[in-house]
């Protein structure tokens, strides 16, 4: 896995066989992981929001999700960095959780609203 960093924020880049490798070594595991999809949204509020961006650099995983991650990656670190969705990395990540017999706590959410 590399890693490059834009305005501050990590940004790992991570091979298929890699992560499904890591996340099965992770679940086997006894201590917890925080991983993260950010897109560019996340990272223009993190470059004024010191809190938010530490928050970020605290996990195991930053991983980009939106596209435009992967654009300004090659733009302005002439770098190649592999973008997963937030959606596939939980798709990923529950198969994976199946194979090795290991429940997943979804939590978070708006209570009561209706998304229309």
């Amino acid at each position: 896995m590399k890693s490059i960093e834009l305005y501050g924020i990590r940004l790992d880049s991570i091979e298929n066989v890699e992560l499904d490798a890591l996340l099965k070594n992770w679940l086997i595991g006894s201590e917890s992981k925080k991983i993260f999809t950010p897109n560019p949204e996340f990272i223009l509020i993190a470059k004024k929001d010191d809190e938010f961006k530490d928050i970020l650099n605290s996990s195991d995983l930053l991983i980009p999700d939106g596209i435009g991650l992967t654009f300004a990656a090659a733009a302005l670190k002439d770098q190649k960095i592999i973008r997963h969705t937030g959606t596939d990395t939980l798709v990923r990540l529950v198969r994976l959780s199946a194979q090795n017999q290991k429940k997943i706590l979804l939590l978070g959410g708006e209570n009561g609203v209706e998304q229309k």
